[in-house]
């Protein structure tokens, strides 16, 4: 699932080959967060009452079925039928592969490893990425923007079909009794009612948008203010999603063996704040691939602390619900403040940069997160 071809031309394949402008480009986008919002509940209860592995496989279908009818001609009703199977799929596999993973870990007693486990599991999710991108690019450079979407069918088929081959751990509660809604209701209670719970969630979810506009924006950034030739997006973006692999199996590594965690979430923190800004006040563009790196692999490799001290509060019933949830208020919050980011760095791109490095550094300050809930 990992083999996202399209990843390093993403937006070149929207606003060239798409037509679509910018601003239109995050209007979709927040159609996207507005679709996994609608489906990411049931989706969870689904996987919570039936099993991980229907919900991992019916995700790759989607998203197989989804890459072709997206790569067919530029269209914007085919771009929203796109997301939407897009925003299906990803409902489904969200909070189910940590569920998965967890659970199989806990069947031998070893669920004190996810972490370090769930590390390795994004870093070859990650490696898929590096491979791809590169591949996404030259197919752009040298064939078409619309073949590289195309192609991703085949990837993602594959994905569905090895999902066939796993065994559901079953540790997970079914109460039969138990619909829908009431699974929604829960997973929304167990925030209202956890503080610590609340405390890590708010934390890993601003952080992760503010860095994540950066991985959003930056092919943008490139192409209109640095002027980079296309056929070297792809290389950008392997090497970026490389760096994200080794600091987010570097820090699974580190956050066992660390005693105060919050000082490494700290550091995850300032840094990407201070990258943020220098990207704004620099204008030389190997320096600036380099903070854009740096940025994005401290900043979006922070939420393995973090996921860790949420599953703590976490039980198996309604694990996937919980997870669920809090990703939809991710994409929530992302939904809606995204077209205003846009806007802000359609005005002026380096501004906006400096602004969220601000942002970073004044929340890290005003962060509520304890040593003890991590």
């Amino acid at each position: 699932m990992g083999l996202y071809l399209i990843s390093g031309v993403i937006i070149p394949f929207f606003l060239i080959w798409g037509g679509l402008t910018f601003f239109e480009f995050a209007l979709l986008q927040s159609y996207y967060t507005i679709m996994i919002i609608i489906f990411e509940i049931p989706c969870g209860a689904i996987s919570d009452r039936l099993n991980r592995k229907s919900s991992l496989f019916l995700s790759g279908l989607l998203s197989a079925i989804a890459a072709l009818i997206y790569g067919i001609m530029p269209n914007i009703f085919l771009f929203i039928l796109g997301e939407t199977l897009f925003a299906f799929g990803t409902a489904l596999m969200s909070g189910t592969n940590e569920a998965l993973i967890y659970e199989s870990l806990k069947i031998y007693g070893r669920e004190n490893e996810f972490s370090r486990v769930m590390g390795k599991s994004n870093a070859l999710f990650l490696l898929g990425l590096v491979i791809s991108a590169p591949i996404g690019g030259l197919i752009a450079y040298y064939f078409s923007l619309p073949l590289v979407m195309i192609l991703m069918f085949f990837p993602y088929m594959c994905g569905a079909l090895i999902t066939l081959t796993i065994r559901d751990p079953k540790v997970h509660k079914k109460n039969k009794s138990n619909n829908v809604f009431s699974k929604m209701k829960s997973g929304f209670s167990t925030l209202k009612n956890n503080k610590i719970l609340r405390i890590l969630t708010f934390d890993m979810i601003i952080i992760e948008l503010f860095v994540a506009f950066l991985l959003l924006s930056y092919q943008y950034y490139l192409i209109k203010e640095l002027s980079i030739p296309l056929i070297y997006l792809g290389f950008i973006e392997a090497l970026l999603t490389l760096i994200q692999a080794i600091f987010i199996n570097l820090l699974s590594t580190l956050e066992k063996e660390v005693k105060n965690k919050k000082k490494l979430l700290y550091l995850n923190t300032l840094i990407p704040g201070i990258g943020y800004i220098l990207i704004g006040i620099i204008f030389f563009a190997p320096l600036i691939i380099i903070l854009i790196i740096v940025t994005v692999g401290f900043g979006l490799s922070r939420y393995i602390i973090l996921l860790n001290g949420i599953n703590k509060q976490l039980n198996d019933e309604n694990r996937v619900t919980v997870l669920s949830t809090i990703n939809m208020f991710r994409m929530g919050i992302k939904a809606i403040i995204l077209p205003f980011i846009v806007l802000m760095l359609m005005w002026d791109i380096n501004f906006a940069f400096m602004i969220l490095g601000i942002m970073i550094i004044l929340f890290m300050f005003k962060s509520k997160v304890k040593k003890e809930f991590l």
